[in-house]
């Protein structure tokens, strides 16, 4: 019995002594120790390279939907002795060098029927386009064109309530310039980019082709509100460098024009050089060459093909001829 408490003893002893040498990090197995150590890093061969990147997970890629094309705004209506009308641009924003196209809405507020003569006649309804930025103001005007003799099918019937649509093209529209200027620009194909407000005018008159018709003509001029409309700027085609002249030869003489540099500053003076070269085999003599003044320029605008004349601000003596004005090339 002694014997059996002593190697209880032992064996309780023994427990305790390898629950003290886990905790103080060794472990006995057999005759053997090994070391329970804290967690290291993983070893130079198992390591990633110290060249190599880590990307992080990229989060999932949203699919971005297409912006929708701007809403063209619609011009507030006006009513007058039972006709209301409005205006609107075809497109919120026309491209560079786009014909503008406008839609004009009739529509019948009273109660009784009347008609309207020619209305479907989109040349008989004048515009005025003004420039937001600076007021300028701009004049569709089209080409002459023949009107075809008046007949009684020209009269459209309204009754109350209902609408009449108007389409206006300004395919083959040029824009006169309508504000107060010394020299009026020549009328323009194409409106410069910007922002723009545009209003129509609409006479109507009764028409002659009958004396008696069975509803009355409604008679009258009517103007609409003005509404807006963004002509875009045309996208440059790179980051070019400024345009090589090529030069022009007659009768033995070449020039070539370019400005002194690529781009000008708002409110810097314009600058060019001309060079004249002899390209043929005999030498001449040049005239006043070097007079500034007697070279004319015609400065055209790439975007609207509106064409400026420069001219001095002020009246310059010249100076009596002399034989020095003569260049020997």
């Amino acid at each position: 019995m002694i014997r059996m408490n002593r190697i209880l003893a032992l064996g309780v002893a023994a427990v305790f002594l390898m629950a003290a040498m886990a905790v103080a990090g060794t472990r006995l197995i057999g005759t053997q120790s090994i070391g329970v150590s804290a967690p290291q890093a993983p070893s130079a061969e198992l390591a990633p390279p110290a060249n190599l990147l880590l990307v992080p997970d990229r989060p999932e890629k949203k699919e971005e939907k297409p912006m929708p094309p701007a809403v063209p705004l619609i011009s507030e209506a006006v009513e007058k002795d039972g006709l209301s009308i409005t205006l609107a641009p075809a497109k919120a924003v026309f491209g560079a060098k786009e014909p503008l196209a406008f839609v004009v809405t009739l529509k019948n507020e009273s109660k009784e029927p009347f008609m309207l003569f020619d209305a479907d006649w989109s040349r008989r309804y004048s515009l005025e386009i003004k420039n937001v930025a600076d007021g300028g103001p701009w004049l569709p005007t089209a080409p002459e064109i023949r009107q075809l003799p008046v007949v009684d099918s020209v009269s459209k019937l309204l009754k109350p309530g209902a609408t009449l649509e108007i389409k206006l093209p300004l395919d083959d529209y040029l824009y006169a310039f309508g504000g107060n200027q010394n020299m009026l620009p020549r009328p323009l194909p194409f409106l410069a980019p910007g922002k723009y407000s545009v209003r129509a005018t609409r006479k109507f008159t009764g028409n002659p082709a009958l004396i008696a018709w069975l509803y009355k003509h409604w008679v009258g001029a009517i103007a609409t509100k003005p509404v807006e409309f963004t002509v875009a700027a045309q996208k440059p085609a790179g980051d070019a460098a400024v345009d090589k002249a090529v030069p022009d030869t007659v009768s033995g003489l070449s020039i070539t024009l370019a400005p002194v540099k690529r781009g000008f500053e708002t409110q810097e003076p314009l600058a060019f050089v001309v060079t004249l070269k002899n390209v043929s085999k005999e030498p001449f003599m040049l005239f006043d060459a070097e007079w500034a003044m007697s070279y004319a320029l015609e400065i055209k605008n790439v975007a609207d093909g509106g064409v400026w004349i420069p001219n001095p601000t002020r009246e310059v003596q010249r100076v009596p001829v002399a034989a020095t004005d003569s260049k020997v090339l």
